[in-house]
């Protein structure tokens, strides 16, 4: 297992609205990121939590949405679980995000 490995799944695409410019639509966005390595539960939601702010703010910065397709990325939710029941070193830190984009012909 390696620290701070992440996966990335996007849920289904539901279209907001149509007009004759184009489309309209949202997408749900979970990130998942692994984090290992403590000597207690308490340290590892603790750095979760820190990781949490530094992710949250990285994907919502308004200035990367110039540069981008997106019409606007929005925090939903998070959640810090433990990875195994078993190993209480490891916890997995779940993001979600919704990703409203504009398709145009």
């Amino acid at each position: 297992v390696i620290d701070r490995s992440f996966h990335i799944l996007t849920n289904s695409i539901s279209a907001v609205k149509q007009n004759q410019q184009g489309n309209d639509i949202e997408v749900g966005v979970v990130v998942s990121i692994l984090l290992k390595g403590y000597r207690d539960p308490a340290s590892a939601i603790d750095e979760a939590l820190a990781l949490a702010g530094v992710v949250i703010a990285d994907i919502t910065d308004p200035t990367l949405k110039l540069n981008q397709s997106f019409k606007n990325i929005l925090f939903t939710t998070s959640s810090i679980d433990p990875f195994d029941e078993s190993n209480d070193n490891l916890v997995l830190l779940t993001l979600e995000f919704t990703v409203i984009d504009i398709l145009c012909p």
